[in-house]
């Protein structure tokens, strides 16, 4: 039986990861879409698409915090740690 709960443990923390490592994927994509965008000048475009990365940063957050990272130094005032 535990073997079995830690391989439940384990599927579980590399579930948590994968998902955290494709909300990362999605934010840098719509990132550069972003930046593609203020480039052409289409800054209502440019808008709405950063519209969408709190919500995806905070589901990052929320996914790495759960198999301990920390939040981002950035995140913090002045760049202070956030947490």
């Amino acid at each position: 039986m535990p073997a079995l709960c830690a391989w439940l443990c384990w599927s579980e923390a590399e579930g948590t990861y994968d998902r955290w490592l494709g909300n990362f994927d999605r934010r840098v994509e719509l990132e550069r879409r972003q930046l593609d965008l203020i480039r052409r000048g289409d800054l209502g475009a440019a808008a709405s698409l950063a519209a969408r990365i709190p919500t995806l940063e905070a589901q990052g957050d929320a996914d790495g915090i759960a198999f301990g990272l920390r939040a981002c130094v950035s995140d913090g005032p002045a760049g202070a740690p956030a947490g």
